[in-house]
């Protein structure tokens, strides 16, 4: 099992999940808060093991060896088009069987695995169904291996393989395997667990806190980005500003370039993958030139938009049906295959889209600039708002509503709620 703070907070609760945990022959601490909640109760642990990472190590272990998987769960035909993204993505593992988790009596499904002969099962989902079977097999048989690594199955079923951090909103239910092969650490195991890098004696890399601060154009995230920054420098807290798309330095010139309407008048006429490249480009070099080291050991970095605001402004542009592929690339491209952070928490500022644009047209006014053809369109404003709102609430970001009614909440207000989103990552 790898528990995050959600997990945890479930367990508190409910009984049934609270036994599913503290039954397990392996709990890795899944999120940050359990970690800092058990250095706070006098038990500290190591580090932080992410569940889709562990697994995705687990199922490489299972391919090297020629292991079978078993998937159960979710709606049906997802295990098997589940199953067959697997096997592409890890050469040399074997599909033992698939069942969806709409079932009324466990006990053919129990049979089928036993019969597939597979040497691990995969829950996709949470469903009361599947974790019947998950019971029902570690009572009777100890066989298939089983490990729960807590809330990224949409990873496995989507793409078959890691995610980032912040993909999948917790949810329970991911059944994943010990390796196989290794010296059992209880007389009645199969096999042992892998320990993380640190318990195994390996030099760990240190990482810091990544704070974003995102909101549709106008929302006020840059003052409240420097009034946070304010706040860490009062109380002697090493930090680093970061602002994209940083302009004035030529990595952020393309997207500079497409904001200023040598690529088109419409934020349309690049499509949403173009556009995101000219910033991911951008956030690359600035964590090469600039800020990348110092979060590495350990140090708190706060940003005035991030891989964030690609998920706000260019999802937008694509049909509903095509946003989540659209993510899953978008999230993958910067935290997978670049290797930049995920953010540890980010802080939606909420305007509605009215009160948005007279903002903007009052800073014009002040500053004497021109709006960026983002700005300039209030219907692709609008469009952004919509889908970011559900965007922040399936990723679990902390929204904040900036306004009352049809008037603005005050700066230092938003920043009173700030500051009690933020406390809790600070301490």
């Amino acid at each position: 099992m790898t528990p995050n703070p959600e997990i945890v907070e479930v367990c508190r609760e409910d009984s049934g999940a609270r036994q599913a945990v503290n039954g397990a022959d392996l709990v890795l601490p899944d999120g940050i808060g359990v970690i800092k909640g058990a250095a706070m109760l006098g038990t500290p642990l190591k580090e932080r093991t992410p569940g889709i990472e562990f697994a995705t190590h687990l199922m490489d272990k299972l391919a090297e060896e020629g292991k079978s998987l078993y998937l159960l769960g979710a709606k049906p035909g997802v295990a098997e088009q589940a199953g067959a993204k697997l096997a592409a993505a890890h050469p040399g593992l074997r599909i033992a069987g698939t069942h969806d988790g709409y079932f009324k009596e466990d006990a053919p499904v129990v049979a089928a695995i036993r019969q597939s002969g597979t040497d691990v099962r995969v829950r996709l989902s949470g469903s009361p169904q599947a974790g019947a079977v998950d019971g029902a097999e570690r009572r009777r048989h100890r066989r298939p291996a089983v490990v729960r690594p807590g809330g990224q199955s949409g990873r496995i079923r989507r793409r078959g393989g890691a995610g980032p951090k912040i993909l999948d909103r917790p949810r329970p239910g991911v059944v994943l395997p010990p390796v196989q092969g290794a010296e059992p650490h209880r007389p009645d195991d199969e096999a042992a667990a892998v320990f993380n890098p640190c318990q195994a004696g390996e030099e760990t890399q240190m990482s810091g806190k990544l704070i974003v601060f995102e909101g549709t154009d106008g929302s006020g995230k840059a003052t409240q980005a420097k009034l946070l920054c304010e706040t860490l420098a009062q109380r002697g807290i090493a930090y680093r500003e970061i602002d994209f798309p940083r302009y004035g330095n030529p990595f952020a010139e393309p997207a500079n370039l497409y904001l200023h309407g040598a690529l088109g008048n419409r934020p349309g006429d690049v499509n949403a993958y173009a556009a995101s490249v000219l910033y991911a480009v951008d956030r690359f070099a600035s964590y090469k030139e600039d800020w990348g080291g110092f979060y590495e050991e350990g140090g708190i970095v706060v940003a005035n938009r991030y891989t964030t605001s690609n998920a706000v402004h260019q999802a937008s542009k694509l049909p509903e049906g095509e946003r989540q592929a659209f993510l899953d690339w978008l999230f993958d491209l910067e935290y997978g295959r670049m290797g930049l952070p995920a953010p540890d928490l980010v802080l939606y500022l909420d305007l509605p889209t009215e009160v948005s644009e007279k903002m903007l047209r009052h800073r014009e006014q002040a500053t004497a600039t021109a709006a960026d053809i983002h700005e300039q369109d209030g219907a692709y404003l609008r469009r952004c708002r919509e889908g970011a709102r559900e965007i922040a609430r399936d990723l679990g970001w902390s929204v904040i509503d900036c306004a009352a009614g049809d008037a603005p909440r005050t700066v230092e207000d938003i920043r009173r709620e700030v500051l009690s989103r933020v406390e809790p990552l600070l301490n």
